[in-house]
């Protein structure tokens, strides 16, 4: 157990480390531990690799076509995963260069090579999840072009399940996008654009 003298002379040395002070060194602090940032919820960009990511990022809503916010955050995190994979694979290829032998016989090289396969296994999950996401968002979006009658588009939410308005029943009958457009043109009902 501590005595008196030694709490009280603990107590005046913690006044003199206090860490940082200014927003500036707590958010350099807060980076101390990072080595690779593969582990953080927010995609980690070196500024030297920011044009190549927004090439990247082009590239991608280019190829993709994503149409509203949905469709964006989805392409988003598919993006993201994509950059994270590309990151492992060169943090891969440093610890084979660092290691000029064989790195699976050294220790602290198997340990971090472990680590990194765990991290491409969890950016390869988000990365086949996201573009599920993103083909089910284009699947539905492209569903309600073909299905919906004018009038039925702003009365079914966008996130409704393409079975939901590929064939709906009206008046106890199965009608699909055509007919349901005749049955309101039969019926006085106006057309939404």
């Amino acid at each position: 157990m501590a005595t008196q003298a030694q709490i009280l002379a603990n107590q005046a040395n913690s006044q003199h480390s206090t860490g940082p002070r200014s927003e500036e060194g707590k958010a350099k602090a807060a980076r101390n531990s990072t080595k690779h940032g593969l582990t953080l919820g927010v995609l980690q960009i070196a500024t030297e690799e920011r044009a190549e990511f927004e090439a990247f990022d082009k590239a991608l809503v280019a190829d993709m076509n994503p149409q509203g916010a949905l469709e964006m955050d989805a392409m988003r995190e598919f993006r993201d995963a994509a950059w994270r994979l590309r990151q492992i694979r060169q943090y891969a290829k440093s610890i084979f260069q660092q290691h000029n032998e064989d790195p699976f016989v050294n220790p602290e090289a198997q340990a971090l090579l472990r680590q990194l396969s765990r991290y491409r296994a969890s950016a390869e999950m988000s990365l086949h999840r996201s573009l599920n996401t993103f083909r089910e968002l284009q699947t539905t979006r492209l569903g309600r072009i073909i299905h919906l009658a004018k009038s039925e588009n702003e009365a079914i939410g966008p996130l409704a399940d393409p079975k939901v308005f590929a064939f709906m029943n009206i008046e106890g009958r199965q009608l699909h996008r055509i007919q349901r457009e005749r049955f309101d043109a039969h019926h006085g009902i106006e057309n939404i654009s």
